[in-house]
């Protein structure tokens, strides 16, 4: 079994590459192969919306490391995205990402993509507030499909900027999620 983890933070030692690190380890616990990518590591443009990907399926006209991550996506069993809220919404390293899967949408036949479990965690700083998460779960919805995942858990974590996230409570519900991913 293999896990691909994305970090959408835009710091290397963000509390959501901390997350990650315990993510990876809880996987790894449970022999699961586990690869963590840090998205702002990477040489990732942002989708031109330009439609190549219709005509030639499965391939994007701009060629960079968002290659490598098709095929972790393409190959996993469980895909896990670790990020902070922005403005109740995905920060651009994630969107950035989660924009280049048009290639997918587009897709004609999907067979190719192995079928998986999808976890989100996701960090607030703001203290909790109706709607805080509404555009994780609205993007969610429409991308899940497209690379062929079924959601099976959001951990919601807020008030982060005064409240550290790696606390004993929100680290134990990260676990029961994990384990409710692997199941």
């Amino acid at each position: 079994m293999k896990a691909l983890i994305l970090i959408g933070s835009g710091h290397s030692d963000s509390r959501c590459y901390e997350l990650g690190l315990y993510t990876k380890e809880r996987l790894e616990e449970n022999k699961i192969n586990t690869k963590l990518i840090q998205i702002h590591e990477k040489d990732i443009h942002e989708c031109l919306g330009c439609e190549y990907c219709l005509p030639h399926q499965n391939e994007c006209i701009i060629h960079d490391e968002m290659e490598d991550i098709y095929k972790l996506i393409d190959d996993c069993d469980y895909l896990i995205f670790i990020s902070p809220v922005y403005f109740s919404n995905i920060p651009a390293e994630l969107k950035k990402v989660i924009d280049r899967c048009q290639l997918y949408f587009n897709l004609k036949d999907r067979s190719h993509i192995k079928q998986k479990k999808f976890l989100a965690i996701h960090v607030g700083g703001a203290p909790s507030y109706p709607k805080q998460f509404v555009g994780f779960e609205n993007t969610y919805e429409v991308l899940l499909g497209n690379f062929n995942a079924e959601l099976s858990g959001f951990v919601k974590i807020s008030h982060s900027d005064r409240v550290n996230p790696l606390q004993e409570k929100n680290l134990e519900e990260i676990s029961k999620q994990i384990n409710n991913l692997i199941k």
